[in-house]
This record gives structure tokens, C-alpha cells and sequence, in this order.
């Protein structure tokens, strides 16, 4: 929220590790699946005032942008 209210949205790049793994448990402790940001996340950000627009920026379009391969130009 603080990003988008600054105008960095279209910089955001979410991360996302389940974090379930324990070695001293049985088989690894209880697992924790990769849902938490279409669980959690996404429904908080709508509810503090998100559009579809916002989400897509972040869901979609940043991480595209951030790995689309460009050829830069020299300022020389």
C-alpha cells in the first residue's frame, strides 16, 4: 500500500517461499503450499482498496517487465 500510495507500483515485485521444510521433523514437518498470496494476499490488497488494474500490475505485468530481455543504447 505504502508503495502504491508513493507511485512505485509499476516497480513492485512480490517473493513467495513456502518455508516448510524442517529436516529434524518427520518427513519435513508439516507442509505449507505456495498459496498464500492468492489466499491471503490478493483478497487483503482488494479489501484495502486494490483494483484488478493494481493486481494485474503486480501479478503480471512487473514480473514480465522484469525479465523481458532488452538490448540497451549506448549513450555514446
Amino acid at each position: 500500500m505504502f508503495l502504491k500510495a508513493k507511485g512505485f507500483i509499476k516497480q513492485t515485485l512480490l517473493s513467495h517461499d513456502a518455508g516448510w521444510y524442517r529436516p529434524g521433523e518427520p518427513n519435513g514437518g508439516d507442509f505449507r503450499g505456495y498459496t498464500t498470496i492468492s489466499d491471503k494476499l490478493l483478497p487483503l490488497l482488494k479489501q484495502k482498496g486494490f483494483s484488478e488494474f493494481d493486481t494485474k500490475q503486480v501479478m503480471l505485468t512487473n514480473p514480465a517487465n522484469a525479465f523481458t530481455i532488452r538490448i540497451r543504447k549506448s549513450n555514446a
